[in-house]
């Protein structure tokens, strides 16, 4: 029998690196409207810090966000394997190739579509923990 669990919004912190301060503003507003702790991150040397210290639920990942390399050699075995990762590039030919992510939603200006893809990531990894 497979059984979900509920993702309860106030314990899924969520980090947002991206290299662009107001788009992270204005997504860090849109994340704590909808009810998520929300850690931001303008290079991969504060994402990794922030993924060692805070253990985000799920990273919105910047594919060209300074200093990625960082990110990625922390978070080594962790993301995509614990903590879901959803690409957030601005548009098709930004690649992002050593990045493995659970989705690809590219920045507009309604963070509408970011925000059910990370619900909809959240309720996966939920549903893996619990068949686990």
């Amino acid at each position: 029998m497979n059984s979900t669990r509920h993702i309860s919004r106030e314990h899924s912190p969520i980090l947002i690196a991206e290299r662009n301060p107001r788009i992270a503003a204005l997504l860090e507003k849109s994340f704590l409207g909808r009810g998520f702790p929300v850690h931001t991150a303008t290079n991969g040397y504060e994402a990794a810090d922030v993924l060692s210290r805070q253990g985000p639920a799920l990273v919105v990942l910047d594919p060209d966000l300074p200093y990625l390399f960082a990110l990625l050699e922390a978070g080594e075995g962790i993301l995509m394997v614990t903590v879901p990762v959803i690409l957030h590039p601005l548009s098709a030919y930004e690649q992002a190739s050593a990045v493995p992510a659970a989705d690809t939603v590219y920045k507009d200006a309604d963070p509408e579509h970011l925000l059910e893809a990370v619900e909809s990531a959240l309720s996966g990894q939920a549903t893996r923990e619990v068949q686990q």
